[in-house]
């Protein structure tokens, strides 16, 4: 996980407590571990496989129809 001044490079220019860095990093955290639970869900990514082609799904998806 990033710390808070990890963070804080990446949004420079922005005045904002440690607090609030933190909110919005577990924020990000969260929905990116549910974007990829998802992918996941849906055959997006296939574990198994270990790939990350954004195509893979179909050829699940079709596999699953059959």
């Amino acid at each position: 996980m990033l710390t808070v001044d990890e963070c804080k490079k990446h949004i420079r220019g922005l005045n904002l407590a440690d607090e609030e860095v933190e909110k919005i990093r577990d924020l990000l955290y969260a929905f990116v571990e549910r974007t990829l639970d998802y992918c996941v869900e849906t055959g997006m990514f296939v574990v198994a496989n270990e790939t990350c082609d954004p195509h893979a799904h179909k050829e699940v998806l079709k596999q699953q129809a059959l």
